[in-house]
Order: C-alpha cells, then sequence, then structure tokens
C-alpha cells in the first residue's frame, strides 16, 4: 500500500459531566481541560439528556449511578463512553447493561479518575472509527458495480468524486473537486472537475499545493493527501492509469485514512478497466471506435432493428485527395486532418448513432432507425460541415472535403458486410463523379 501523508492532529474529545454538586463539578471540569479535553457540565438529568443529545460527547462522566441515569445517557448516544463517579462500586450487571466504561470512587486520586477519562475517550474514537468503517467500506461495496459499468473517463470522474463525498459525508448534497487522470503517455493528463473547480482544463487553474499534492498522487509518492479544507486520494490503475482525486471542503479524520486508501485501490481498479476498455475499443487518433468493435455495433444494431422493425443506414465518408495532404504537408498535418474530420463526424451525431473509423481516411457512421432518405440528409449536413472545417498548415488555410456513400437496411436484413458493401459503392460512384458529393445506393 501507498505511504499517505497524515491528517491533521484530532479535536479534543469532547466530555460531558453531571454532579449535582457545582463546586465538585467545576473543579473537575478544570482538571479535564488541563488534560486537553473540551468540556460541559449539566448539574441535572435533563440537562445531561439534552447535552449529551444536541453536543454527543465522546465521554459522559456522571455522579450518580441510578438507571434512570443511564438509560437517559444511552437514549441520547449509544456511543458516548460513560465513566461513573461514586462513593459506593456500582451493581456490575448494570454496568454491562449500560455499556460502562468504568468506575472511580470518590476517594481516588484525581489522576486515576483522569486516566478513566482518558481511557474511555481512546475507546470511543476505537469504536467510531470502526463504525464509520464499516459503514464506509459498505458504501464502497454499494458503489462498485455502478463504477465498473461506466465506459468514459468523465463519467467515470464525477461519479467518483460524488461517492466519495457521500462516503464521508452520506448527507452530501454538492461536491466539489478536481480528479487528474494520467494514462500511459507520460505527458497526457486529463483534468475533470466538479463544482467550484468545474471549469479547471489544467494545473494553472488550481492553487499550488493542490498541483503539488496531485503530482505526488500521479507518481505514486502518496496515496492521501491532506489540504487545508480539502484531501487528495490517489487512484492507483498500475501500467494502464493513474489518478488522483481532490475533494474540496473535505476533512478527513485520521481514522479514516486507511479506507481513503481502500477507496483509492478501488478507483484505480476500476479506472485501469475504462483505459483498457478504451485502448481495446477506441481508435486512438481519432477517438472514434475502431473497426473491429465499429462493425460489432452494427451486428447489434442490425440484431435489434430484426426484432424491434426498423430501418438501418450507414454512412461511408471518404476524405478527397487526402494523399496529397500527406504528400504536400506530412503526416503529422494529415493527422490533424483525420482528427478533425473525426471531431466533425461526433458533432452531426445523434447520442444512438455509432461513429467508426474504418482505416486511413475512411469512416463509417452507423445510424439507428433510420430509413436512406433520411440518412441522404444527414449525409449531406455532415458534408457541408467538413467544407466549412478549416486548418492551418505551413501558413496556409488548408480545406478539405469528403465523398459520402449512402445505405439503408430494411427491418430482418442482417448482413452488416453487404450493407456496408452497398454504401461503399455508392461512395464510389461518389468519386467518380467529381468528389466532395453525397451518392445514395438506392
Amino acid at each position: 500500500m501507498l505511504p499517505y501523508q497524515p491528517s491533521a492532529p484530532a479535536a479534543p474529545p469532547r466530555v460531558a459531566t453531571l454532579d449535582a454538586d457545582a463546586g465538585r463539578a467545576r473543579a473537575l471540569g478544570q482538571s479535564l481541560e488541563d488534560m486537553g479535553f473540551t468540556v460541559r457540565t449539566a448539574l441535572t438529568v435533563d440537562g445531561l439528556a439534552n447535552l449529551v443529545d444536541e453536543w454527543q460527547p465522546h465521554v459522559v462522566v456522571i455522579a450518580e449511578a441510578a438507571p434512570g441515569v443511564l438509560r437517559a445517557v444511552r437514549a441520547a448516544s449509544q456511543t458516548a463512553q460513560v465513566v461513573i463517579v461514586g462513593d459506593t462500586p456500582p451493581d456490575r450487571r448494570m454496568l454491562a447493561a449500560f455499556s460502562v466504561h468504568g468506575w472511580a470512587s470518590r476517594t481516588d486520586p484525581t489522576e486515576r479518575l483522569l486516566m478513566i477519562v482518558e481511557s474511555a475517550a481512546r475507546r470511543q474514537r476505537e469504536v467510531a472509527g470502526l463504525s464509520q468503517q464499516r459503514t464506509g467500506l459498505q458504501r464502497i461495496l454499494d458503489i462498485c458495480p455502478r463504477l465498473n459499468q461506466l465506459r468514459t473517463p468523465g463519467e467515470f470522474c464525477l461519479v467518483a468524486m460524488e461517492a466519495f463525498a457521500r462516503t464521508l459525508d452520506p448527507l452530501s448534497t454538492e461536491t466539489s473537486g478536481i480528479f487528474a487522470i494520467q494514462t500511459h503517455r507520460p505527458a497526457q493528463v486529463q483534468y475533470f472537475g466538479s463544482g467550484r473547480w468545474a471549469r479547471v482544463t489544467g494545473e494553472l487553474d488550481l492553487p499550488d499545493d493542490v498541483v503539488d499534492a496531485i503530482s505526488r498522487g500521479l507518481s505514486d509518492k502518496a496515496a492521501i493527501v491532506h489540504g487545508d479544507g480539502w484531501v487528495m486520494v490517489a487512484a492507483n490503475g498500475g501500467d494502464h492509469a493513474r489518478g488522483a482525486m481532490v475533494i474540496d471542503g473535505a476533512t478527513v479524520p485520521v481514522e479514516l485514512d486507511e479506507l481513503c486508501s481502500v477507496f483509492g485501490n478501488v478507483l484505480g481498479q476500476a479506472l485501469a478497466n475504462i483505459v483498457l476498455f478504451d485502448r481495446a475499443t477506441l481508435d486512438g487518433l481519432t477517438g472514434l471506435f475502431n473497426r473491429a468493435f465499429g462493425l460489432q455495433r452494427l451486428l447489434e444494431t442490425l440484431s435489434l432493428s430484426a426484432r424491434f422493425p426498423s430501418s438501418t443506414a450507414v454512412l461511408v465518408i471518404d476524405v478527397d485527395h487526402f494523399k496529397q495532404v500527406n504528400d504536400r504537408y506530412g503526416h503529422a498535418t494529415g493527422d490533424r486532418v483525420l482528427a478533425g474530420v473525426a471531431q466533425t463526424i461526433r458533432s452531426c451525431c445523434r447520442d444512438t448513432d455509432i461513429p467508426i473509423r474504418l482505416g486511413g481516411e475512411e469512416f463509417l457512421l452507423v445510424l439507428p432507425r433510420t430509413d436512406e432518405t433520411a440518412a441522404g440528409v444527414v449525409a449531406e449536413r455532415l458534408r457541408r460541415a467538413v467544407e466549412g472545417w478549416r486548418g492551418a498548415a505551413d501558413g496556409q488555410v488548408l480545406r478539405i472535403s469528403v465523398s459520402v456513400g449512402v445505405a439503408a437496411a430494411e427491418a430482418g436484413d442482417r448482413d452488416a458486410l453487404r450493407l456496408v458493401e452497398r454504401a461503399d459503392d455508392a461512395l464510389y460512384v461518389a468519386k467518380r463523379d467529381g468528389r466532395n458529393r453525397v451518392v445514395r445506393a438506392g
């Protein structure tokens, strides 16, 4: 497990006391404060019950061992540790029934009572920490299936930040944070923000201490870093990806550092799965689906159209005179052209459409529930959008165009390769007739 940056010291334990003798209560309170405790005193049972209910102290010191007093304390808090001070030892069965931590005689030295209170405070923190960890682990287990179903880094980061904030605070309604992801290429770091950091695009938009924490997380130098009002949790996806999540407005007690590390390990595995899925399904240059995965999606679309009768159309798109671009301006410019065409194709897509890079300068766009006439309209809109695209090369404005072949399959037709061949034949006609045009297979 990665090392972590420990959190700031915990706040002083809270101690509530009950003693009808105001002078004695004052003296005990002063001794406890000198030991570093925060103390509040009640003089009546009702006053103690209200104090425990509203303040939720770590330890309750009472000068009476009556069952009614203990019952009132337990009704207000199940986790507070109870210490009894009295003249005679209380009944052991009563101590067990109300989970009393300890007893001290009034004749005992004050130091002994202080030691018992200190022991009770430690015990309360242990119990509370175990309870928080148990609850937090359950929330992590609950979110794991959803994290492993996500397929885009942006969606993953937003869900992860929201889940972590709610693991710390179930009542959290708005999350402000930043998630940095570094993939196998060392220079490639993406930032995904929410809340007040929603517009962050890089480290220049972040405070220096947050940038330093992110750098430590991405370089495996720290699993957790606590800042002034924020916490960073590293998500180590091994050789495939690394992440660093910073939640703003989060204060994590030291008892939950290990829980945060567990959450970070879960995030790292889910992040690695997303990156591996991307590499298996997406084209590295354009971000569109690759040929193998895209054609599989086409087969699935045709199967669905047979089950729920509807037409499926495809566009085969080819960049005109692309070889001349490569020969004249170089392959780096050619790559920029392909990326620009891919972005344009994506901008013309519906959420249900499937954009694919077939290879080289050729693309395929699958249009579910679309007939050939409607697909022709989409193709013409796409052609015009590409025609309006502008790039730069060697100080000159670069213009490009595409030719598009259109074909549609009726409901029940599951021959994906034949459908693509028909669109490709139409593309050949578009090229033959002068390029920069749309031709339907008919």
